[in-house]
């Protein structure tokens, strides 16, 4: 049996190429909801996996946080995410694509 380690990810994306990929996926046709989360995910930072396990509940538009609960979060430990304006705008203009769904993904 062979056994090989994962080798340590270094490279990130250059800010042209980060241009580059935005502009691509607001001229695709993938659906809006898609857009949004990709948009939220880079300037929020947080894992893919937290956007698809968020609760509407979980988000304090008011406030401009995102707690992310114990049971959401990679190191088991709870954490908040601050929202800019930006932000906050996207979430408002997903809100109407989540029907009246608890859960940010419509499920």
């Amino acid at each position: 049996m062979f056994a090989a380690r994962a080798a340590a990810r270094d490279r990130a994306l250059a800010l042209d190429e980060i241009r580059q990929f935005l502009r691509a996926m607001q001229t695709s046709n993938i659906r809006r909801q898609f857009k949004i989360a990709f948009q939220l995910i880079l300037m929020t930072l947080v894992r893919k996996s937290e956007p698809m396990l968020a609760q509407w509940k979980d988000v304090h538009l008011d406030e401009g946080e995102w707690p992310i609960p114990v049971e959401n979060s990679k190191t088991d430990k709870p954490h908040i995410v601050y929202l800019p304006a930006q932000a906050q705008t996207l979430f408002k203009e997903f809100k109407p694509l989540a029907s009246s769904s608890d859960w940010f993904y419509r499920r």
